[in-house]
């Protein structure tokens, strides 16, 4: 009995070490859409934006299609400065992320007048929520909720509990660069801290530059995906479980946050354009009344130029898409009159549709 304490002893020690070796390791050579995603949630936690008085405070949240498509300043400059927004996206993330951001901010600052936000709900396949989930995850109370209440596998806990797990190749590689390239880690660093200053600086807008493809930060005209079919809409995801679709828009309603859903750009050939509103968006529009939609939720198609990588704008693609975002905002919420109203009230254009 004394060996099997004994060596249960020794076990946990040595998972103990490991994990710490693994986040230490991991700081250091995580991605940059990593490190942003943990950075902003400690951020959002701290405080780091003084939100200014008198000005109307506009929350992005949305995963990397927002996190490197809305500019802040852009937004805020093209509406005279009459808004202060924050770029909260959170890469690779589904909405229950969203729910514990707002939560977070809501601890600091009283409730923003708007979220504009990208939907992304727990099914769908080309998030990585089991690892991104876990940066920057508040503990207890959002590692909890993640286990009792995502839809899927409980893989996302395990990560959290193991991090040595999530971070075998960060391991190795700080361990060898420690003997024969220390210098490298100590760039990496410098790196980081550039990045993390830059986020800050930008409030919370991120170029994701390590995903863009080619040279110039463009892709070329001709460029097309095995993936593409312009003769098929874009998939929207069922809620299928996922809670926080339902926690996210009674916490928003609860403190009259008016929400703008907006979808985000893609290239042309792509998808096919939306014939009407998907029948998702309509039962959720249906169950809440301060939802509103750019465009009756019709994909912006923007030409290869625009994009970094097949997914992602370039920096001049985002200043495009914040000013379009902008335009849509102020058509639909009135934002440059001393009162914002809706457009049920203002006859805003029939293409900019509430429900």
């Amino acid at each position: 009995m004394k060996k099997v304490i004994l060596h249960s002893g020794i076990l946990l020690v040595l998972v103990v070490l490991l994990n710490q070796l693994g986040i230490h390791s991991g700081k250091v050579y995580k991605d940059g859409a990593s490190i942003v995603c943990e950075q902003k949630r400690i951020a959002i936690r701290e405080n780091k934006w003084e939100i200014p008085d008198g000005k109307k405070t506009v929350l992005y949240f949305g995963a990397s299609d927002v996190l490197s498509a809305l500019v802040p300043e852009v937004f805020d400059s093209t509406l005279n400065n009459k808004t202060y927004s924050l770029n909260l996206a959170l890469p690779a993330l589904p909405i229950g992320p969203y729910y514990h951001a707002l939560l977070d901010y809501l601890e600091n600052n009283d409730p923003p007048d708007y979220i504009i936000m990208t939907y992304h709900v727990a099914n769908e396949p080309v998030l990585l929520f089991d690892s991104y989930a876990n940066q920057g995850i508040d503990f207890p109370g959002e590692v909890v909720s993640y286990f009792l209440y995502h839809n899927g596998s409980k893989n996302q806990t395990i990560n959290y509990l193991l991090p040595c797990h999530v971070y075998r190749k960060p391991m190795f590689k700080f361990l060898y660069n420690s003997v024969a390239y220390p210098s490298d880690i100590e760039e990496k660093r410098k790196q980081n801290n550039a990045i993390i200053r830059k986020m800050i600086e930008d409030r919370g807008y991120y170029f994701i530059k390590e995903q863009s493809r080619f040279p110039e930060g463009k892709l070329p005209a001709d460029y097309k995906e095995k993936s593409d079919c312009p003769e098929y809409e874009m998939k929207i995801y069922e809620p299928d479980g996922d809670v926080f679709v339902e926690k996210f828009f009674n916490l928003t309603k609860k403190h009259n946050v008016k929400v703008l859903l907006i979808s985000h750009p893609a290239r042309k050939g792509k998808y096919k354009q939306f014939d009407e509103l998907p029948k998702v968006l309509k039962e959720l529009s249906a169950k809440y009344d301060h939802i509103y939609f750019s465009r009756n939720w019709e994909l912006p198609f923007y030409e290869n130029r625009y994009f970094s990588d097949p997914l992602h704008l370039n920096e001049k693609g985002a200043m495009r898409f914040t000013k379009d975002i902008a335009f849509q905002f102020e058509k639909i919420f009135n934002a440059n009159e001393p009162l914002l109203t809706n457009n049920k009230n203002t006859g805003a254009s029939d293409s900019l549709t509430n429900n």
